[in-house]
């Protein structure tokens, strides 16, 4: 697909060469003067300044690498509308192109619905010319241009909604290419929602559906990370799960036996609010099918990960999830065949309106309104490829000149004619370096070794918060000792870490000593800090005391928050 240039460079009695390709990651790449590689980078050439700039590139390639594949994943499991442009736009970057060719694509009217699965193709390619189509491959081995402006790369099961073998086709158009997807889309394990539920009583327990009822994990701490795995929480004696689709939300709710993660679990029914209080014919209609998918699949993984025999109310049930779901479905067939009920026409959830696919992750076409600002993609060229390559960052238009310093301060260079618009976004917060860059670009690459225990704390935050809050804050004191105006970036991406993992009490310390850390610097953005405030009190991290303390001296803004809290718009 691509080629690199290997560029050996000297550092002390080695020479060293970073290797884009190397997975999970990149690598650097030693060896001796000689020409023989050693297994790693010695010791003592770890403040060598060409060892730390090749290992803040590999970082920053992984990191993109990783984003490109989870923003691409995302749309897929979401069912999200996408402009082609965008695609057209990142294609030349080889891990954009990883995450994104022989993805299974297909026309969008843009509204999140409106999918003509119909004219869904496998995407190979895109046009030559300039602002050229998408080239796919459909099921009879033809390629074709697909010129419309807005695409979705649809959940599997959406391609196969009755589990009539169309995967297995759609798989089989995969072989002559000879590649694999860079997504789990075709690969991935879909589960078939069924057109009614079992009768009362068979493999169900009141609400719940008893599928995969019995299991038990030895390890309570081994279970909790199988849910996090999925998206879920635990709370008290329930693991909850949230699937999106199409700029929706759908929970989902597993019933455990659980006394905390150094006692074994056992897990019991599970069921989808959605559809409670109905049973028989549609009985799960008011679920759609990809949400189905991605809750039996979240449960699956929880039986088939089981330290112990599976048994319960049911008898012994099978050895694996796929059996036991199969299991599910006769059931399900036998009581349709034998004449079950209607469960009456589902209430339809109003389609999600252009804020609520934006939330979702989403990116839209059309002009930038309120709350919404414009996102381009920025090319930057490397040393690194060879055949065109380069890297393609997706970045909203107010962080362009602190992208570019950072891709200075790695060594690449930014493309000549500036970015190019591809769609609209939610205004979020900024990443770290794009906030320290903005301010300071100078210091990008200070900024750059911040990342490490960031990173080191979003590992932990889940199950040691404290430990986790405690650590960082350590680190990042010693790490911003020469430049302490670099600590209190530093700290609120903590607090937004530990925010994140369901930890607001160990976040609040961190708000708290970045703010202590601006009054000892001197000279507070009052309009940034009401920015922060609004985003960390959505966040629960800002409460009454931090407010009075450090809240902004506008009472206007103080007010504004205030009211929030009592359920006023903010």
């Amino acid at each position: 697909m691509f080629r690199s240039t290997t560029v050996w460079r000297t550092a002390g009695d080695y020479e060293l060469a970073l290797d884009p390709w190397a997975g999970p990651k990149p690598v650097l790449r030693c060896r001796r003067a000689a020409g023989r590689e050693v297994k790693k980078v010695p010791a003592a050439l770890k403040d060598d300044p060409v060892v730390r700039e090749l290992t803040a590139l590999a970082e920053w390639i992984g990191d993109h690498a990783a984003r490109a594949l989870s923003c691409v994943e995302s749309w897929m499991t979401q069912s999200l509308p996408v402009p082609a442009a965008l695609i057209r736009e990142v294609w030349p970057d080889p891990y954009w192109r990883r995450a994104l060719r022989y993805a299974v694509i297909a026309p969008s009217d843009g509204s999140g619905g409106g999918i003509d699965v119909a004219r869904s193709g496998v995407l190979v390619g895109v046009g030559a010319r300039a602002g050229g189509a998408l080239v796919v491959r459909g099921l009879d081995g033809a390629e074709r241009e697909l010129g419309d402006d807005v695409v979705v790369i649809p959940h599997p099961v959406l391609l196969d909604p009755r589990g009539s073998g169309l995967l297995e086709r759609w798989r089989d158009v995969l072989g002559p290419l000879g590649g694999e997807q860079g997504i789990e889309q075709l690969s991935r394990a879909v589960y078939v929602r069924p057109d009614c539920s079992p009768a009362p009583g068979a493999l169900t327990t009141h609400q719940e559906m008893a599928v995969f009822q019995g299991v038990v994990h030895e390890s309570g701490a081994r279970f909790e990370a199988l849910v996090r795995r999925f998206g879920g929480r635990i709370g008290g004696e329930r693991a909850g799960f949230s699937f999106g689709h199409q700029g929706r939300s759908y929970g989902m709710v597993a019933e455990l036996r659980h006394q905390g993660p150094a006692a074994p679990v056992t897990l019991h029914g599970f069921r989808f609010p959605d559809c409670a209080g109905r049973h028989g014919s549609g009985a799960y209609d008011t679920v759609p099918r990809p949400v189905w998918s991605e809750g039996i699949r979240a449960v699956a993984s929880l039986y088939d990960g089981r330290d112990a025999p599976v048994s319960g109310p049911v008898g012994s049930l099978p050895d694996d999830a796929g059996s036991a779901y199969q299991a599910f479905l006769v059931a399900c067939a036998e009581y349709a065949a034998a004449g079950a009920p209607e469960a009456g026409p589902a209430k339809p959830r109003r389609a999600a309106g252009a804020s609520e696919l934006l939330d979702a992750g989403a990116v839209l076409t059309g002009e930038a309104g309120p709350g919404e600002e414009v996102l381009t993609a920025r090319r930057h060229g490397s040393s690194l490829f060879e055949d065109g390559g380069c890297f393609v960052r997706l970045v909203v238009a107010r962080a362009l000149e602190a992208e570019d310093a950072v891709a200075r301060a790695l060594g690449l260079v930014p493309e000549a004619g500036g970015a190019v618009p591809v769609g609209r976004v939610p205004v979020r917060p900024l990443d770290l370096l794009s906030r320290v860059c903005g301010a300071h670009p100078e210091l990008a690459r200070e900024a750059m070794g911040l990342l490490a225990p960031l990173r080191a704390c979003a590992r932990t935050a889940e199950t040691k918060p404290g430990r986790a809050a405690t650590d960082l804050r350590s680190s990042l004191e010693k790490l911003t000792a020469p430049h302490p105006e670099l600590l209190p970036y530093a700290l609120d991406e903590g607090a937004r870490i530990l925010a994140a993992a369901g930890s607001v009490a160990m976040a609040r310390p961190l708000y708290a000593g970045a703010r202590a850390a601006e009054q000892r610097l001197g000279g507070v953005d009052e309009g940034a800090l009401r920015a922060l405030v609004s985003e960390f009190r959505r966040l629960g991290v800002v409460d009454e005391k931090l407010l009075g303390k450090y809240g902004p001296s506008s009472r206007p803004v103080r007010r504004r928050v205030r009211r929030t809290r009592a359920g006023a718009c903010s």
